[in-house]
């Protein structure tokens, strides 16, 4: 809880974790700031359980929350943003009933990526790039995530899946008090 993690050198290009978990249940990511990272957080392989809420991932080379193959995680209130790779991206089975919601993904290469990933509840996050926002006629339109196969951060083969959509995404950013 509360820390602030950041890269000191800029000429290291490693793959630097704010932070990792794996192999690790139930724990509680809270009220912490990591930027300028390679990846910010990654929750992986069995890292079921876990509440991460109220932090900022911010400026890091690849991107600000990496999931895989964990489930049951429930992901909200954190600012997401200016990540170059993605903000968020849950990628591999098992990764199930994860609950991502009232997150700001802001201005990141890609704000938001699933991949081989089900039941997961995306709920009233905030998108920089939803074209609701520019367009008041698609204000009723959901945000679609999208899933395929990334290369350098980019999405090369795009799919869409049913289950990776965000049905009432926010109109603007939230304000969270007390982090």
């Amino acid at each position: 809880m509360n820390n602030t993690i950041f890269e000191v050198d800029d000429h290291i290009i490693g793959y630097g974790y704010g932070i990792w978990i794996h192999r690790s249940r139930k724990n509680k990511i809270i009220g912490n700031s990591v930027s300028d990272k390679y990846f910010a957080l990654k929750l992986e392989v069995q890292s079921n359980d876990c509440i991460v809420q109220y932090n900022n991932f911010s400026n890091n080379r690849r991107y600000g929350i990496g999931i895989a193959e964990s489930s049951n995680c429930n992901i909200s209130y954190n600012n997401i943003k200016n990540n170059e790779g993605f903000g968020i991206g849950p990628d591999y089975i098992p990764n199930n009933n994860n609950t991502i919601y009232h997150n700001n993904f802001i201005d990141n290469s890609l704000n938001a990526f699933a991949r081989k990933c089900r039941d997961i509840k995306w709920i009233e996050n905030y998108y920089s790039d939803w074209k609701g926002l520019k367009f008041k006629i698609l204000r009723f339109f959901p945000y679609f995530i999208p899933s395929g196969t990334i290369l350098n951060g980019r999405i090369k083969i795009p799919r869409f899946s049913t289950s990776n959509i965000d049905l009432h995404p926010a109109f603007e950013p939230y304000e969270f008090l007390g982090y």
